[in-house]
């Protein structure tokens, strides 16, 4: 009976420390984004471009996407998505927004005449997303040359 007792007690131990407890295997997950997952984010953008190579005037014409993250359905949750085209000093030149309708959202960007060659970068967002580490909202990267 004690034998049985030492043994239970031993499998609980091994049991807990083969399971992922950074508090109990005294391991300290140094990832501040591993608590975010796809499904605690609700909803997903994703959104194309019509290429990467622009030159200062341009447009940058686009198609988004806002779908629930668990499902891929239509998000009810909101109805505008943000654009930000910004450097790697993470210093905006552009900041729009559009609607959406039915979950989708098409349109166009002007780069400005007056940006200087280099690259940079594009990304979208729904006021929902910015509860959640800009790391995942979706970016695309852009090269401008300014003739």
């Amino acid at each position: 009976m004690i034998k049985i007792k030492s043994l239970k007690v031993l499998m609980i131990i091994i049991l807990v420390y083969t399971l992922d407890f950074p508090v109990l295997s005294g391991q300290k997950k140094n990832n501040p984004y591993s608590k975010f997952t796809l499904s605690d984010q609700l909803e997903k953008v994703s959104f194309t471009i019509d290429r990467d190579l622009y030159l200062s005037g341009e447009y940058v014409w686009f198609s988004a996407k806002c779908l629930l993250a668990l499902n891929n359905q239509t998000s009810p949750l909101s109805t505008v998505v943000y654009f930000e085209l910004f450097n790697a000093e993470k210093k905006p030149f552009i900041r729009e927004k559009f609607g959406l309708t039915s979950g989708m959202a098409n349109g166009s960007l002007q780069i400005p005449d007056e940006l200087p060659s280099g690259i940079y970068f594009l990304r979208a967002y729904t006021q929902f997303l910015r509860n959640f580490p800009v790391e995942v909202f979706p970016t695309r990267i852009i090269t401008v040359i300014n003739p």
